[in-house]
This record gives structure tokens, sequence and C-alpha cells, in this order.
């Protein structure tokens, strides 16, 4: 059985559009997406595959709040 869905709000201004994007495409194997704009920020739907591991919304977050904190580096080198 895999994980339940997740919907969360992403602060455009802590998750750069880009990062969500590279996190996206590193996860598409384990999740499906659904990506809206309110307000400025990130609403993300996100599904887990079947047979994703428990782990898989998680890690995505994980994976796209590094990618976010590469961008910001990035951008301030």
């Amino acid at each position: 059985m895999s994980p339940a869905p997740r919907t969360v709000r992403l602060a455009a201004s802590l998750y750069p559009e880009e990062a969500v994007r590279q996190a996206q495409t590193a996860f598409v194997e384990l999740c499906s997406f659904k990506c809206e704009h309110l307000g400025g920020d990130i609403v993300l739907s996100i599904s887990p595959r079947e047979g994703a591991p428990e782990t898989s919304i998680d890690e995505f977050l994980t994976y796209a709040l590094s990618a976010a904190l590469e961008v910001h580096l990035a951008a301030s080198a």
C-alpha cells in the first residue's frame, strides 16, 4: 500500500521554482505531482506511486529544501 497523498504550500521566497522542478525530476519515478501557484507560493500536491516507500514524500521535501539552498547559495556567489 502506498502512502497517502499530501498537499504542501511552499513559500516561493524559500523554495525557488527551479529547486522544486529539480526535486520533481529526481522523484518522478516515486511520486506524481500537481503544482499550482497561489499568492506567490507554490502549492504542491504529492501522490506517491504504487510501491513507493512510505518516506517518499518526506524525502522529496528534504531534497527540495536542499535544492533550494543550493539555488540560493549559487545566486549569492
